[in-house]
């Protein structure tokens, strides 16, 4: 009896592992909990292919790969302030404007991201399909024409704020007058129905004296902010003229080097390109289209076509990333394992933790970014 007796717990813990060996982790888990979870957020299922966006951040309006509030920091301007006649230091930071132009394409690389200005519709081919030529971007701007677009933007600023302080200076005087005028009204009154009552008529005249010191102080005021306003503006334009020449004079090899680079860019920037992502129900071809808000596009580049068209994708495709089922089709597509997976992301966060471990793994997916199409034989 005792070797059946001493068998059966054997027999009862092989039972108990079977269902924990049944749901062992698959080669496709492992792969995904090593890296694919996070390396797909940049990766969309995009018309037969992927869009592979490897810079890609919520958070970033570009391949820059600034946030808002540091594009804010590095473009705020320093200048000598002046308020109530005093002056002192401060920062001025750029507007949304020119923080969208800071995030413009910085190139037409598969994988690049960031803002065009706008684009001319050279045909509609779908309800979120077009061809489109002529991409304006903010690099097309050199210095001065830079220093042009800055100046019409600040002068426009200031009129308006003067325009403000006018109108608010004017009702503060207006609302003054009125009381002036009503009490100056009651006081005539008075003297005529109760004859030369000293007190009442010194009291009034006290009042309309306060009354009349007020709105000097106003109008004291008033040019006072018109000559802040004037200092402060020639101060701005000034700064931005010095940033503009002093942007004119780096000679060094890398800034010829981005010379060269920029100008290969702008000429690539006239050529016709497919884009897709944006609704086209509303539009025409030969208009400009300058996005769904009127305020620009945020494409991210894809790859060339057969003959030789690069397409551009909306970057809120990227909103909706690959699920785990898309992911495995990825691979397929592209004919590599989960374990190759697997090691190429450890080799992407070797020596990595966190955010930085996160941001190479996203990386390591621009080697699976679609090889641009062939071009036909004899073109």
């Amino acid at each position: 009896m005792t070797p059946m007796r001493a068998a059966a717990p054997i027999a009862l813990l092989a039972c108990l592992a079977l269902p924990f060996a049944a749901h062992a982790a698959s080669p496709e888990e492992e792969a995904w909990a090593a890296g694919g979870a996070e390396a797909v957020k940049v990766c969309a299922a995009f018309l037969d292919d992927y869009l592979i966006v490897p810079d890609h951040r919520s958070f970033c309006g570009s391949s820059h790969g600034l946030t808002p509030a540091e594009w804010r920091q590095k473009l705020a301007i320093p200048v000598a302030w002046r308020q109530d006649g005093k002056v002192g230091r401060r920062e001025l930071p750029p507007d949304a404007d020119d923080v969208r132009d800071a995030d413009a394409l910085p190139s037409l690389e598969p994988g690049a991201y960031g803002w065009l200005q706008s684009v001319e519709i050279v045909r509609i081919s779908g309800e979120n399909d077009m061809v489109v030529r002529g991409l304006k971007s903010a690099v097309q701007e050199d210095a001065a024409a830079e220093l042009r677009r800055d100046t019409a933007r600040v002068a426009a600023k200031f009129a308006q704020a003067e325009k403000e302080l006018r109108r608010d200076r004017a009702a503060e005087l207006a609302a003054l007058d009125k009381e002036y005028k009503g009490l100056a009204a009651w006081r005539e009154v008075g003297r005529r129905a109760t004859g030369n009552n000293h007190n009442r008529d010194e009291a009034a005249l006290l009042k309309l004296n306060a009354i009349a010191a007020k709105i000097q102080k106003v109008r004291q005021e008033e040019a006072e902010d018109l000559r802040d306003l004037a200092a402060n503006k020639a101060e701005l334009l000034n700064r931005l003229t010095q940033r503009a020449t002093a942007s004119t004079k780096d000679t060094s090899k890398a800034a010829k080097e981005a010379a060269k680079t920029r100008q290969q860019f702008l000429a690539d920037l006239g050529q016709s390109v497919r884009l897709v992502g944006f609704p086209t129900a509303k539009l025409r071809v030969g208009e400009r289209y300058a996005g769904p808000h009127g305020n620009g596009l945020q494409v991210a580049v894809a790859w060339k076509d057969k003959h030789g068209r690069r397409t551009l994708a909306s970057v809120r495709l990227l909103e909706r990333p690959l699920d785990k089922a898309g992911w495995r089709a990825f691979l397929e597509a592209r004919h590599v394992t989960p374990a190759s997976f697997a090691v190429q992301m450890a080799i992407a966060k070797q020596g990595k933790k966190g955010d930085e471990a996160a941001i190479a793994m996203r990386k390591a997916m621009g080697q699976w970014i679609r090889s641009d199409d062939p071009k036909p034989e004899g073109k």
